[in-house]
């Protein structure tokens, strides 16, 4: 899988698991520090954010990275 395909994968997983818990992109990138701009390009798959990032909002999301990330088979 390249990087797009994965940034894209992400992303769309991110917002399935916001959508899940009924939250908007800016209570999310409010919750863990972040532009609501800058988060609506993580869902987009536009911009991939750091590890710490990603577990913040992972947290906050209440969610494993497992859940997110695609499998690579």
């Amino acid at each position: 899988m390249n990087e797009a395909k994965l940034r894209k994968s992400i992303g769309s997983n991110l917002q399935k698991a916001r959508k899940a818990k009924r939250l908007t992109q800016r209570e999310v990138a409010e919750a863990v520090g972040l532009t609501t701009n800058y988060y609506a390009t993580l869902e987009q798959g536009a911009a991939i954010a750091s590890v710490e990032t990603l577990y913040a909002v992972f947290k906050f999301l209440g969610v494993k990275a497992s859940s997110i990330f695609p499998d690579r088979a």
